[in-house]
């Protein structure tokens, strides 16, 4: 509106700049007093006329005479200067904010005057007050009834909204019959008909989650095996009912597995699972039974979850077993020993075809004989509770005894023996007792298959362990017998190792030798080509 107002007072003032220009010469000043004041009697605008230095020359609301010069208002500089100015300030005279605009008076080239134009600003501002009024109680009246609006469209929005915020914390409780029913035909419908199904289907899932858990918590209440959940901090998340029966407890929850299963060596392997997160399994003695302890790893949750399996039964039947094995043995040495001493006594006597009967009975019987010492020697290494002789060992020393046992054997039959071992191999953790007896078997079983070329024994170092080889030129093992040579009285060449003295536990006894070591025993061969038997024991005792 300002804007507006000026440009009309710059209008009026080109006019007027065309009316004065005449009137500016001294002999006419009173028509220029009298020309001045008819411009400005309607008291809209007031006009004011000075000449080149800023003198006042007529002004149509008081007397030029009065009035200082005007030189130095800004905008009558800038019109002496040949621009337009405009100004806003009060008028020095009046006393009231006024909007002022003026313009030069040229003469020719040069200029001789300026005409200013202004308006009386007090017009503006009560319009723009009375604008400003009007606007207020139009958006007063506008906030009124939006709020109103606003109101009735929470009231609309707002019940279904509550009706959901309700209905989902029953369903957080657990009341999956909660519903939302919603009569509009928008957005809100849709979510609640989508709510409604979800609570139905959460209904569904719970209802065949909990029949899941109900199945599963009956299949592992009726297994026979014990069955516990170990959790991060040791303590038993699960237990079964047989875990209560096998371990003597009525309720192992929430209590640590050592207050559960008192026994240092299932407590070491469950540590060891926790830290390499490799299964385990240990047998362990609980009051008057055997438990098997298998424990594995689940990463997902961080647990132990162990099974115990009840082999007190087994186990009595193996001592049964070995103590039938060890008295039988005992009772038939003794008459074997007899009868072949008998048989030795009588043999120079007889004639030629008794000597022979003789010389028969006495090689059956040294078989025999071989047989009972075998067997006494596995049953001493299956007893639970034997214990081995631990003492560092050096491999090296001992397997040049080995071979040097059998030097002269080797040289009947024009085979070559060999050792081959690593400087610096660190002394093993063994019972040197039952190492010699392990490849005593196995370079016998080598020379007895090997009918030319040569037995080499090599040592190296693997890691934490030392690997042994017994390497052999001869017959070989065909591959479908490779799976079984470790059994008792299991023979690949059943005459030729009767023939040989055999007595198909050596290979038997050497595998358990290497059992209680925690070592393994493989066997590598190819029929015609010779074979390859490797034994890893551990460093760590």
């Amino acid at each position: 509106w300002i804007a507006r107002e000026a440009s009309r007072l710059e209008g009026l003032a080109r006019i007027l700049v065309q009316d004065i220009r005449p009137l500016l010469a001294e002999e006419r000043r009173a028509d220029l007093v009298s020309r001045v004041r008819r411009a400005g009697d309607d008291g809209e605008v007031r006009i004011t006329v000075v000449d080149i230095k800023g003198t006042v020359l007529a002004d149509s609301a008081a007397e030029a005479r009065t009035m200082e010069t005007h030189h130095y208002r800004p905008e009558i500089f800038a019109a002496l200067s040949g621009q337009t100015g405009s100004a806003r300030r009060p008028s020095p005279t009046l006393g009231r904010d006024m909007l002022y605009i003026a313009l030069p008076v040229r003469e020719g080239d040069g200029i001789v005057g300026a005409v200013r134009v202004s308006l009386y600003l007090q017009d503006i501002d009560e319009l723009l007050a009375s604008i400003r009024s009007r606007i207020l109680r139009i958006s007063a009246l506008a906030v009124l009834l939006l709020l109103g609006a606003a109101f009735l469209f929470a009231r609309h929005i707002g019940r279904p909204v509550r009706d959901l915020t309700a209905a989902s914390r029953n369903v957080a409780a657990g009341d999956f019959q909660a519903k939302v029913f919603v009569r509009n035909k928008d957005e809100l419908r849709t979510l609640a008909e989508s709510f409604n199904a979800m609570t139905l289907k959460l209904k569904t899932l719970f209802e065949e989650g909990e029949a899941q858990r109900d199945e599963m918590s009956q299949i592992i209440g009726s297994i026979r095996e014990g069955l516990l959940v170990i959790g991060p901090d040791d303590r038993i998340l699960m237990a079964n009912r047989s875990c209560g029966t096998l371990c003597r407890i009525e309720d192992a929850v929430g209590k640590h597995y050592w207050e559960v299963i008192r026994h240092p060596g299932f407590q070491e392997a469950a540590a060891r699972v926790e830290e390499t997160k490799a299964p385990a399994v240990e047998e362990i003695d609980v009051d008057d039974r055997s438990l098997l302890a298998s424990i594995v790893w689940v990463p997902a949750r961080e647990r132990r979850i162990v099974t115990l399996f009840d082999v007190t039964e087994v186990r009595r039947l193996e001592r049964i077993k070995r103590e039938f094995v060890a008295n039988i043995s005992h009772e038939l040495r003794t008459p074997l020993t007899a009868v072949k001493g008998f048989a030795e006594a009588l043999t120079p006597g007889p004639k030629e075809a008794d000597r022979r009967a003789l010389e028969a009975i006495r090689r059956n019987t040294d078989r025999l004989i071989a047989i009972v010492q075998d067997l006494l020697v596995l049953s001493s290494l299956e007893e639970r509770g034997t214990a081995l002789d631990i003492r560092p060992v050096g491999l090296g020393p001992l397997l040049r005894d080995v071979l040097d046992g059998f030097e002269a054997r080797a040289a009947e039959k024009g085979i070559a023996l060999g050792l081959q071992a690593e400087k610096g191999l660190p002394d093993l953790p063994a019972d040197a007792f039952r190492l010699e007896q392990l490849f005593q078997n196995l370079v016998e079983n080598a020379l007895k298959f090997t009918e030319k070329g040569r037995i080499d024994v090599v040592v190296r170092r693997e890691r934490d362990a030392l690997a042994v080889e017994v390497r052999d030129t001869g017959i070989g093992i065909p591959e479908e017998h490779r799976p079984r040579i470790f059994d008792r009285f299991y023979v690949v060449n059943t005459s030729r190792d009767k023939r040989l003295g055999g007595t198909g536990l050596g290979l038997s006894i050497a595998k358990h030798i290497v059992l209680r070591h925690r070592g393994t025993i493989d066997v590598e061969s190819r029929p015609g080509r010779g074979t390859v038997f490797t034994v890893r024991l551990p460093l760590a005792a």
